[in-house]
């Protein structure tokens, strides 16, 4: 059994073209999520065993930054929620230098809140001035099963493989609370309603 706590990539990269003017700072680099791990591996004491099998677990806390949302500037290094995940991986070693490996990613996202910049209310009518609600949101659960043919060439100054594989992948949307309320008393309420084309399969 193997435990690790693992730093989520943090950093962030505008993509173009913008509907705001692009800031002068098109990247930053912080302190990401950070994913608290374990593996346990159950099948095969080595990686020349014919059949190996791990199961991977972990929680993914939002200790990453949240953007100020009346700053466009500003970029989010963390998702604002807790993640939950198990992902089960089977290999089988077909020949020397090549395995067939099948990994299941399965993930379910706590609900969560932040803040959202109000500029409009319920009747589409601009808000003389923007004002900052919370939302309570939840990310759709994610499903994706892979299944790959592994090759590694044998070479000793190049660690190297080739992939050949298709996965199938499903996700929810996400679930988010509704703005209620005219003017600027405009805030979220409610229970959190499905948005549509917010998987990223749509």
């Amino acid at each position: 059994m193997d435990l690790a706590i693992h730093r989520q990539p943090s950093q962030e990269f505008q993509a173009l073209p913008l509907p705001f003017d692009v800031p002068t700072r098109s990247s930053v680099e912080a302190w990401g999520d950070t994913l608290f791990g374990f593996k346990w591996r159950f099948l095969g004491e080595s990686n020349r065993d014919t059949y190996r099998a791990a199961l991977f677990g972990g929680v993914r806390a939002p200790t990453g930054r949240l953007a100020d949302v009346q700053d466009p500037s500003q970029l989010s290094t963390g998702g604002g929620q807790w993640d939950l995940g198990l992902w089960p991986t089977f290999d089988w070693q077909v020949r020397p230098n090549g395995y067939v490996n099948v990994t299941g990613y399965f993930e379910y996202a706590l609900p969560g809140r932040r803040d959202q910049l109000v500029t409009r209310d319920t009747s589409g009518a601009s808000l003389a001035s923007p004002v900052v609600r919370r939302q309570s949101f939840k990310p759709g659960d994610l499903a994706v099963l892979a299944l790959a043919y592994i090759h590694k060439p044998s070479t000793e100054s190049v660690d190297w493989e080739f992939r050949l594989g298709y996965w199938w992948g499903w996700q929810d949307n996400l679930k988010a609370q509704s703005l209620t309320g005219q003017g600027g008393d405009a805030h979220y309420a409610g229970p959190r309603v499905s948005r549509p084309n917010t998987s990223w399969q749509e």
